[in-house]
C-alpha cells in the first residue's frame, strides 16, 4: 500500500519480526546550553551595547526512532508469534537493529540504527465481529498493532 512500509526488527538469538509499518519519526536530539550575558548600564540609568547570548553545544547527540504499524499473519509466521518475539526483544536483549527503506531503489539506501527498544505497546483487536460474536469462516484473525520506539547509543547494561 501506499505510505507503508516494512520495518524489520532483530537481535542476535531472536528470529527476525516484521512489522507493517504505517509511521516512522526519526528525531534527533542536540542539547545547547543557552548562556544569557547581562547588558551593564553605562551610567546615566541607561543600558549599553546590545543583549549577548552564547550558545554551547555540549556535543552530545540524541537519536529515537519511533514507529506505529501493524504485525501481520504470513504462510510462515504469525502476528502472534511476532508480537511474543518483540516481547522477548524487550526483556532479553540490550541491543536490537532497526531497518526499514527499500533496498531495490536507486535514490533511497535502507536506513538502519542499533540500539535499545525503551518503549513498547501493542493493541490487540479482534477480526471481523458480527453481532458481538466472531464471524465464521472469516479469514481475518486478531490484529496488532504496534507502536515502539528504538533509541540509539551504545548500552553499557552487559546484555548483547
Amino acid at each position: 500500500m501506499a505510505g507503508e512500509t516494512e520495518v524489520t526488527i532483530s537481535a542476535s538469538g531472536i528470529t527476525d519480526v516484521t512489522i507493517w509499518c504505517t509511521k516512522l519519526d526519526d528525531n534527533l536530539d542536540k542539547p545547547i546550553i543557552q548562556i544569557p550575558i547581562p547588558r551593564q548600564t553605562d551610567g546615566s540609568n541607561g543600558f549599553s551595547g546590545t543583549p549577548t547570548t552564547y550558545l554551547i553545544d555540549i556535543g552530545r547527540l540524541k537519536q529515537v526512532v519511533a514507529i506505529q504499524g501493524t504485525l501481520i499473519d504470513e504462510s510462515t509466521d504469525s502476528a502472534l508469534d511476532k508480537k511474543d518475539r518483540l516481547y522477548q526483544m524487550v526483556k532479553t536483549k540490550s541491543k536490537v537493529t532497526l531497518t526499514w527503506g527499500s533496498i531495490t531503489s536507486k535514490t533511497y539506501a535502507p536506513e538502519t540504527i542499533s540500539g535499545n527498544i525503551n518503549k513498547i505497546g501493542v493493541t490487540e483487536t479482534s477480526g471481523a465481529v458480527v453481532d458481538g460474536e466472531q464471524k465464521t469462516g472469516d479469514t481475518r484473525e486478531k490484529n496488532y498493532a504496534v507502536q515502539l520506539s528504538v533509541m540509539e547509543g551504545v548500552d553499557k547494561g552487559g546484555g548483547d
